[in-house]
């Protein structure tokens, strides 16, 4: 192996410590839990501004505040709901509904288990 592929490799290396630092730092500073679900698979963070922003970790870091954490699957819920009520005027009664169910169990289990 020549220089050139060994300092490649050591670029790559680096980049990936960094990333996971800036992942464990969002995971520490915003939240590791979906807070509609609880779930801990497959976070994303939504900016409750819904403003366009950056994907960039930064810019998440940055502006934290903006931003809370949601799996996946209500990410998705809960961008349906803004396309569907900035289209037709009208939300989704049915995502809205197992949205809400979602956040309620949640609650409920943080009750649950504050009272053991």
């Amino acid at each position: 192996m020549n220089k050139a592929d060994m300092n490649k490799i050591v670029k790559y290396y680096a980049q990936k410590h960094r990333q996971d630092l800036m992942r464990e730092k969002l995971k520490n500073t915003i939240g590791k839990k979906c807070r509609i679900c609880a779930s801990l698979e497959g976070i994303n963070y939504h900016n409750v501004r819904n403003e366009k922003h950056s994907p960039s970790r930064y810019q998440i870091l940055k502006n934290a505040k903006d931003f809370v954490p949601l799996c996946w699957k209500c990410h998705r819920a809960i961008h349906f709901l803004i396309r569907s009520y900035k289209t037709s005027g009208k939300l989704h009664i049915g995502v809205l509904d197992s949205l809400l169910v979602k956040y309620l169990e949640y609650e409920a289990f943080k009750v649950k288990q504050s009272l053991e």
